[in-house]
């Protein structure tokens, strides 16, 4: 008889900047990502969580603020951590 459990590894790797985090979280089976951006309020966050099928690079997509759009990020953390700390660096001042 087999299965149907699936084993999985979570990660999670927190950057600290001041009031705010970023945090990334996947399985071993399945890439799951959530960066969020945040000091007492939402301020940005990637995910790839698939409830926006109409965008062009879905299921990749980006909140910032109040509004939901396509996302650059691909999945892969060794690409998209550059994106993220750039997109970080040009808001830090305003945060």
């Amino acid at each position: 008889m087999k299965s149907n459990i699936v084993d999985s590894i979570n990660y999670g790797v927190r950057l600290f900047l001041p009031n705010s985090n970023i945090k990334y979280i996947s399985t071993e089976k399945d890439i799951l990502y959530s960066y969020q951006l945040y000091t007492d309020k939402a301020i940005a966050r990637w995910d790839n969580e698939p409830h926006y099928p109409g965008f062009n690079n879905y299921p990749h997509h980006f909140h910032y603020k109040e509004n939901i759009g396509a996302s650059v990020l691909s999945g892969n953390p060794i690409h998209d951590v550059n994106k993220i700390c750039s997109f970080v660096k040009g808001i830090i001042g305003n945060i």
